[in-house]
């Protein structure tokens, strides 16, 4: 993914999300899901369309992380219902 034209590569492990910057050859943040949600199966991006934000999104099972790449801040949002895929 891009995000003010800086290009990074995401991944999922059993302990973290990884989010790798392509132009500086190194780890840009290691988001600890301990903190969010142990369970979170399934990651996506969500770039917002009038600017150059890209955001990374973590389902879990009772909460959905949301990672502002731009702007390096993490939040936990609760979700109330049942949710199966973004």
């Amino acid at each position: 993914m891009t995000s003010n034209s800086v290009d990074y590569l995401c991944w999922l492990t059993n302990e973290s999300i990884k989010v790798f910057d392509l132009s500086l050859n190194a780890y840009s943040k290691v988001i600890d899901i301990q903190k969010y949600d142990p369970q979170i199966q399934q990651i996506c991006t969500l770039k917002k369309a009038d600017k150059d934000e890209m955001y990374l999104l973590g389902l879990g099972s009772k909460n959905l992380l949301i990672y502002d790449i731009s702007n390096s801040k993490a939040e936990r949002v609760e979700i109330l219902g049942r949710v199966s895929q973004l």
